[in-house]
């Protein structure tokens, strides 16, 4: 079976079974793909994920809501198929219910008025960063939030802001783990403050990696800068070399509460790279202003 051009059945129970083929060989009409119940009459709403890294692309994953589904396993959860060569993958991952696979590309909960909280991971066999895409479906009331958490970095992302969001370090025998929060302000604020998503005073944390070199792939992030904010503020995020002079502007503009991630690729505003050297990253939100030192080699 060649990659793409085959199906992957699963036998949930496990039990002896037979594969019956239809003989029809004629041209399909549309691409295969994971197999996922997205019509409007069965579910309430969704969030679908894609992800892509480099040329792989993982697009068939769905955390869901119906009204007669199941809190744990029930039919409408569907497994996560193997990986075929160079891939990325996003599932949801349920070895708590005891099934043959504990792994999941679709996972369907019932509906709660408070909100439900989806965790899930991703893993790559390429060495690059992941990129992930949230798209609504559905009628997801409009008094829910729709937040991602990377509790690893204790950051958090508004997904109705900004619906994308970029994953270092998915290459590795442990995959990158995440938080899906779709639920009304009280239930997302306390599930983001139990992740310690934000912050009790403003922050301007090491940038890393420290030092980094210049990435060579067209996604590559360079080095990150985390900061968290206690309070919604304008915030200015600026590189300076050490005689002072503005290199590039990173951000500029309106945050929310929380810890919050930039990246700064070693270019300067015109697109060119920089020198090797020491490079100063000024944050000002408010009131508050810190400084810290980024080494850049090449």
């Amino acid at each position: 079976m060649k990659p793409f051009e085959g199906f992957l059945l699963f036998n949930e129970t496990g039990a002896t079974d037979s594969l019956f083929i239809d003989p029809d060989l004629s041209p399909r009409a549309e691409p295969l793909g994971k197999t996922t119940a997205t019509r409007a009459d069965d579910f309430s709403w969704a969030i679908h994920i894609l992800a892509q890294c480099q040329e792989a692309r993982d697009v068939d994953n769905w955390a869901m809501t119906a009204a007669t589904a199941a809190e744990d396993w029930d039919v409408r959860d569907l497994p996560e198929p193997p990986p075929i060569g160079d891939y990325v993958a996003v599932y949801f991952p349920h070895p708590e219910w005891k099934k043959p696979s504990a792994s999941y590309c679709l996972d369907v909960r019932p509906e709660n008025p408070l909100g439900q909280v989806w965790s899930f991971e991703v893993r790559t066999s390429i060495r690059d960063q992941v990129r992930l895409t949230f798209e609504e479906r559905g009628n997801i009331p409009r008094e829910h939030e729709i937040w991602l958490v990377d509790e690893a970095l204790q950051v958090a992302q508004n997904l109705r802001e900004q619906n994308e969001y970029a994953v270092a370090g998915a290459f590795a025998a442990v995959p990158k783990r995440l938080k899906l929060l779709v639920g009304k302000n009280n239930f997302v604020h306390e599930k983001l403050v139990a992740a310690g998503a934000i912050p009790t005073s403003f922050e301007l944390s090491q940038n890393f990696p420290n030092p980094f070199g210049v990435t060579t792939t067209a996604s590559g992030l360079g080095t990150t800068i985390r900061y968290g904010l206690p309070q919604a503020e304008r915030v200015s995020l600026k590189v300076y070399n050490l005689q002072g002079q503005e290199i590039r502007t990173l951000f500029d503009g309106q945050r929310n509460v929380g810890r919050h991630l930039v990246s700064w690729d070693g270019a300067n505003a015109n697109g060119e790279l920089v020198a090797s050297g020491v490079y100063l990253i000024r944050l000002e939100a408010g009131n508050f202003a810190a400084v810290r030192k980024i080494v850049l080699t090449k």
